[in-house]
């Protein structure tokens, strides 16, 4: 399966670690999306810009043995992006929350 760390907020009002708990052993690719303003809102800002529990997830993908590939997804608001200026700083700010986290890009 792949497994979309905001999509299980935005649309089962899930707790994504804890949602990955129950099926982390079937995820083979996962799209690492953040969250941010309410479940329902169309907020979904580069990883570490919002509310989402990426150690948390990562934990649990680590404590079961899961080294599935993933992709960075930035959605932005419902507005989409004002610029392209912005575009590419959701890019450096994404890279620099996975380098803080350790993950080689």
């Amino acid at each position: 399966m792949n497994y979309d760390t905001a999509n299980v907020v935005f649309y089962g009002r899930v707790d994504p670690v804890e949602d990955l708990k129950a099926c982390v052993n079937d995820v083979a690719f996962l799209h690492i999306k953040d969250k941010a303003g309410a479940a329902d809102e169309w907020n979904f800002p580069a990883p570490g810009k919002g509310y989402i529990d990426f150690d948390g997830i990562f934990d649990v993908l680590n404590q079961n043995g899961n080294n599935s590939p993933f992709s960075v997804e930035i959605e932005f608001t419902a507005a989409g992006p004002s610029n392209l200026e912005e575009v590419n700083q959701a890019v450096r700010d994404s890279a620099a929350f996975f380098r803080a986290h350790g993950i080689a890009l």
